[in-house]
């Protein structure tokens, strides 16, 4: 318990900025959150921003169904956006479809959706 009351001991003096990143927020105390100014979510890419990462990254409009991918980021854009050059695949909406596809998959807690698919 120490080391947590010297954090936000140190938290409340400095200055400075001080900014923090978790991918276990829901665990914090909520001594912790209080002391945050600013509590922000990162969360996946809405539909709408998938497909303006896809024409950002790749400069090619989205194929179909790419909005389907409910758990991606900009980093996934970027690591596809390098595999397909070393691939050769940077002018293949399907092929770099199925790149991103991949990435969503490789994800231990990615959405999964329910229900009947088409």
């Amino acid at each position: 318990m120490s080391r947590v009351n010297e954090m936000l001991t140190w938290m409340e003096n400095r200055p400075f900025p001080f900014a923090c990143t978790t991918n276990f927020g829901e665990h914090l105390d909520p001594a912790t959150l209080r002391r945050f100014v600013f509590k922000v979510r990162l969360d996946y890419l809405a539909p709408v921003q998938v497909e303006a990462a896809f024409r950002a990254y790749f400069a090619l409009p989205p194929p179909a169904g790419l909005t389907d991918l409910a758990a991606l980021t900009p980093g996934d854009f970027a690591v596809v956006h390098r595999k397909a050059w070393f691939l050769g695949k940077h002018g293949e909406p399907e092929a770099l479809a199925d790149m991103l596809r991949a990435e969503c998959d490789a994800k231990p807690d990615r959405p999964r959706p329910i229900g009947f698919r088409p």
